[in-house]
């Protein structure tokens, strides 16, 4: 036994009994200042032991400890329930005491993970509301043994009965082997953990740890999956995209050729008008030259000379329609250019954009291969834990029927150890009978032998 600590000590009549265990630490706590006193005084050549003058309570308001003319009856709450039993029952006096909380308890005195504890309470009234507060912080699984005194009734303000508080330590894996019934008011009980019912919260938290990570990786698979869905409906709709896309090129490369051919044939056009403007200015030339020619030959010649000029005035209105329509096809040949632009700068557009589709679908493609890979990681996982969860289960059943059967062999040595208490008691009573029985006879015949002698006496004075 590492730690033993006992909440309620009292004078600590069972004293040398602790010190007999061997513990390593014992603890003696009473809130009673003159009871807390007499302890130090008992313990000072004990290194071993400390005394903790406080009462624990759950409430660090509730520190007004009545003293009653029952020595075994003081407490923090009134004895509302125990007066009908000892009608005589009067406060003697009351102490306001230091009080600490079960948490604040532990913390300075209680045992560490893994040592062997036992744990005495005797605390009227308080004894439930104490083990209530360990059993949900999760700390009396830390002793592996309790003693606990607790009334049969709720002899006190806000107190419940002892099967109450029994009933809640066997519902956190403590077992009751022992009982005292000396004292029908304040019996008191002791119990030991079942490591196996430690072994067991332990197992079944691991198994809602496995269950867990198996749904969150089915959650995962179940994400990936739909993840793959969408990247897929992307894929598509990118394939049908750049599909669209490419037929769209095709049709502007057409649109682009046609301009091309029609941009030739202007330019065709255009340098046929420019060989024929400048035939013209030549012929114009020429037949100017002619014409001054001609100015200077003798008057007969003057209507050959303005047949001359009608022609150079026809001649100038098929140059001047030439000019026109060069400015026509220039204005169309420069349409024509614009619209290569467009149609280049759109082209070049939709290249850029249909490259950045690409390169888009390749980061899908790659991302989803990277998926693919991470699932087919983890699916050996997930097996595996999957094998250990069944694992695990199969462990829980062999503890469980390990358990029931100590649980089966300690019902067994219970009943025979309460047959053996009964028989024990019994064999009391009869001796105590046959005693009584003795005494009377003994008392029977001292009274005969005073009769004999005072007959005798009786006697002699008549004689």
């Amino acid at each position: 036994m590492h730690t033993i600590l006992h909440i309620g000590a009292g004078e600590a009549s069972e004293l040398p009994q602790l010190l007999e265990t061997g513990a390593e630490r014992i603890v003696l706590v009473e809130p009673n200042p003159e009871l807390a006193e007499r302890l130090r005084q008992r313990t000072a050549l004990h290194p071993r032991v400390t005394v903790v003058e406080a009462a624990i309570t759950t409430s660090w308001a509730n520190n007004q400890l009545k003293e009653y003319n029952l020595p075994e009856a003081c407490s923090l709450h009134p004895a509302t329930g125990l007066k009908t039993l000892f009608p005589g029952l009067k406060v003697k006096s009351t102490h306001t005491v230091a009080t600490l909380s079960p948490d604040q308890l532990l913390v300075e005195h209680g045992p560490q993970s893994g040592q062997r504890a036992l744990l005495a309470i005797q605390v009227p009234g308080e004894e439930h509301a104490l083990l209530q507060k360990l059993i949900s912080t999760d700390q009396l699984k830390n002793f592996s043994e309790l003693r606990v005194s607790a009334n049969p009734k709720p002899y006190y303000q806000g107190s419940v009965a002892a099967e109450n508080t029994l009933q809640a330590l066997v519902d956190y894996g403590y077992q009751i082997t022992d009982e005292n019934q000396q004292d029908p008011d304040w019996p008191s009980w002791q119990l030991v953990r079942n490591p196996l019912i430690d072994q067991i919260s332990t197992l079944q938290a691991e198994n809602e740890e496995l269950k867990a990570s198996t749904r969150q990786l089915e959650e995962a698979l179940k994400q990936n999956q739909q993840q793959e869905v969408q990247t897929e409906e992307q894929l598509k709709q990118q394939q049908s995209e750049v599909t669209r896309q490419q037929s769209e090129l095709e049709e502007k490369n057409v649109q682009i050729k046609v301009l091309n051919s029609s941009t030739q044939q202007h330019e065709q056009k255009l340098e046929q008008s420019l060989r024929a403007k400048a035939e013209a200015e030549k012929w114009l030339t020429k037949k100017k030259q002619q014409l001054v020619e001609k100015n200077e030959k003798p008057n007969g010649m003057r209507k050959n000379v303005e047949k001359q000029e009608a022609d150079a005035v026809e001649y100038k209105n098929e140059l001047e329609q030439a000019n026109s329509q060069l400015d026509e096809t220039v204005k169309h040949l420069e349409k024509a250019r614009n619209a290569i632009a467009e149609a280049q700068g759109a082209y070049q557009k939709a290249t850029e954009a249909l490259a950045k589709e690409l390169l888009n679908h390749q980061l899908t493609t790659s991302a989803l291969e990277e998926k693919n890979q991470q699932f087919l990681s983890r699916e050996p996982l997930a097996e595996k834990q999957q094998s250990d969860l069944i694992e695990l289960k199969k462990q829980i059943e062999q503890l469980k029927q390990e358990l029931g059967r100590e649980s089966d062999t300690i019902s067994e040595l219970t009943k025979e150890l309460v047959n053996d208490n009964k028989k024990l008691i019994a064999q009391q009573a009869t001796n105590t009978k046959l005693d009584d029985l003795d005494v009377a006879r003994q008392t029977r015949w001292d009274a005969r032998d005073n009769q004999d002698e005072n007959g005798s006496t009786r006697r002699r004075v008549r004689a």
